[in-house]
């Protein structure tokens, strides 16, 4: 994927054309150019050239997920000492989880 890094001092932008972002959501590119044109996808226009910024998509992909990527990921039990004897921790192919 060609990115266009704009370094300055205090920043690396990435930048993205509607061509790569539609490859990396598996999309067409009239689609992703539709959907920005809609206000559904995080956009910018730059000399009048559609373009998108990968830490704005990045953000906006996990909000389409919702919490679940959001929350802490669940911490592996080792030990039965570790476990809450008042809360089971469920069963994960064999191996507890506590979530």
């Amino acid at each position: 994927m060609g990115l266009l890094l704009v370094p300055y001092p205090w920043c690396m932008i990435e930048i993205l054309i509607p061509e790569e972002l539609a490859e990396l959501l598996r999309l067409s590119q009239n689609r992703v150019i539709l959907l920005a044109r809609q206000g559904e996808i995080p956009s910018l226009n730059i000399d009048g050239r559609l373009r998108f910024d990968a830490s704005e998509i990045e953000e906006w992909i996990r909000a389409q997920r919702g919490d679940v990527l959001l929350r802490k990921p669940p911490r592996l039990v080792t030990e039965e000492a570790d476990a809450d004897p008042k809360t089971p921790a469920p069963k994960v192919g064999g191996v507890k989880i506590d979530g």
